[in-house]
């Protein structure tokens, strides 16, 4: 498949980027960033951070060599499930680790399949610079059958370890690193390290199903296999009963499972900017409850602008939120509209706020002109002076004192319902400016999960319209181009990359002729 470079508008970062890339790994690089050292990778990672304010983490890709070959998943990740498709799957090497022998291989349940044509190897740009599948499997299967004989059907643990041992040597001899295969069986994984414990992690059949009965024990006959479709209790009783039965960890409780910090933000709840977090709070109970209110109230088809919601449906919401989780509520469903007759702190107290349409607009544009184009609605990524310099123009312009410098960042400080009416007034003035700038602007956007192993999801603010996301490497190559159409205000997409090598990319979101900026992926 021939991959054509699309010009793009707005992309004057690429040309830096690969200034910074050239600098360090030549004019022949071929875009692939396991061609190069670690140390190349470390250097590009540190001149990007430098220069442009963001790591490509090419050091963070976890390039294969003969060191990652004996993964208990089977090598996943070598070409993300689209090279060897079905590793320890019915398509593919069906048994490899298992009883089931060498299944597909000569003719059985797909053999190679995706090997021969993939755009990983032959003609992707990236690829693998030198070597030829069809090489491989030919001299591959050469080998084994001189070490094994002719009648070999396939499970590797019926070979002698000295055989095993023969093959992978003689492998390494041909093919060096780029060598993709090595031949194993689960006896050969005893002595392996086991990182989140002590003494060694025998993979053995037994411990295997031992494994399995454990979580399906916590997690249920449905389990997906998804750990972040657990609750944090499932993944920490996991972790416990493995420890306890088996001698190592599974680590479930340390991943780092996005829930309701994709809805407001990662540093919501506890972290390090928000020392004593929610006591009690459980984020997942909240995110389903909150979900399920609002769809009550707005009906299944709400798409998320508060503002498209009438002010008695808003005040229902809200009441309900606070019935049900009182103070340690983390949001409010809040429009522009629900300034008015919020008191005003300000001046010698009393009255309310009654703006005009044109007085409000100002007030926007003032909050703008000092939060920059970027702002996103949260008045904790503004610093103090640039709160104090909303205050002071706001004062001077419109006589009115919004005391945005007065938020006390924080979970509190995010809480609407803190019976702080300067807070409330000042977090609705900065989310309605958030929206307003989405009318011209793509703006919030997020990616997760970032590193990403096959499809992740992208949020954004925008206008509503036609538009295109679009994900491009390195060298300002279009990859994926797929049409879209968006509502005015919060968007969502599932993007599927696994078609792609693992490296860095960039994500552009275009809607109507504005483009957004450009959002850093790694692929592992």
């Amino acid at each position: 498949m021939a991959i054509t470079a699309t010009a793009q508008p707005g992309f004057e970062e690429i040309e830096a980027l690969q200034e910074v890339i050239a600098s360090v790994a030549g004019d022949t690089f071929d875009g692939n960033p396991c061609s190069l050292t670690a140390e190349q990778r470390e250097e590009i990672d540190r001149l990007a951070e430098e220069e442009l304010g963001y790591s490509l983490h090419f050091a963070e890709i976890p390039c294969d060599s003969l060191d990652g070959l004996l993964d208990d998943a089977g090598h996943d990740g070598w070409l993300d499930g689209d090279g060897f498709d079905g590793w320890l799957e019915e398509d593919g090497f069906d048994g490899w680790l298992e009883d089931g022998g060498f299944d597909g291989w000569d003719g059985h349940d797909g053999g190679f399949d995706g090997w021969d044509g993939h755009d990983g190897w032959d003609g992707h740009d990236g690829g693998m610079d030198g070597f030829d599948p069809s090489d491989f499997e030919e001299r591959f299967l050469a080998i084994l059958h001189e070490v094994a004989g002719e009648d070999f059907e396939g499970d590797p643990c019926e070979l002698t370890e000295a055989q095993r041992e023969e093959i992978n040597a003689r492998l390494l001899e041909e093919f060096g690193e780029d060598c993709p295969v090595q031949v194993v069986c689960g006896d050969d994984l005893e002595g392996w390290e086991d990182h989140g414990g002590e003494g060694d992690v025998d993979f053995s059949d037994v411990d295997l199903e031992a494994l399995n009965r454990i979580v399906v024990a916590v997690a249920g006959e449905d389990f997906d296999g998804n750990p972040c479709g657990l609750t944090d209790a499932q993944r920490e009783e996991i972790d416990r009963l493995a420890e306890e039965e088996l001698g190592y960890s599974l680590h479930f409780a340390e991943i780092p499972c996005d829930s309701l910090d994709e809805m407001l933000g990662e540093d919501w709840m506890e972290g390090e900017e928000h020392d004593g977090g929610m006591d009690g709070f459980d984020p997942s109970d909240f995110e389903e409850r909150f979900l399920a209110i609002l769809h009550e109230v707005a009906g299944e088809d709400f798409e998320g602008d508060p503002c498209e919601l009438t002010e008695a449906q808003r005040e229902e919401i809200n009441a309900r939120l606070l019935e049900e989780f009182g103070e340690d509520c983390p949001v409010q469903v809040v429009c522009g509209d629900d300034l008015e007759g919020w008191d005003n702190q300000g001046g010698d107290g009393g009255g309310d706020i009654d703006l005009s349409n044109e007085d409000f607009d100002r007030l926007i544009t003032i909050v703008l002109s000092v939060a920059g184009e970027n702002f996103d609605g949260d008045p904790c990524s503004l610093t103090d002076a640039q709160r104090e310099e909303i205050d002071r123009l706001v004062e001077e312009e419109l006589g009115l004192s919004l005391q945005f410098a007065e938020i006390p960042c924080g979970v509190a400080g995010r809480n609407p319902v803190n019976n702080n009416p300067a807070v409330e007034q000042a977090e609705t003035v900065l989310q309605a400016a958030s929206q307003k700038l989405a009318d011209h602007k793509i703006i919030q956007q997020r990616l997760y999960p970032n590193p990403v192993t096959s499809s992740t999801t992208v949020e954004f603010r925008g206008p509503e319209g036609s538009g295109r996301v679009s994900v491009i490497n390195s060298r300002g190559q279009t990859l994926i181009s797929r049409d879209i159409t968006t509502v005015k205000g919060q968007n969502s997409l599932e993007l599927n990359m696994s078609t792609l090598l693992p490296g860095s990319y960039f994500v552009v979101i275009t809607v109507e002729n504005i483009v957004s900026e450009m959002l850093p992926v790694v692929l592992q």
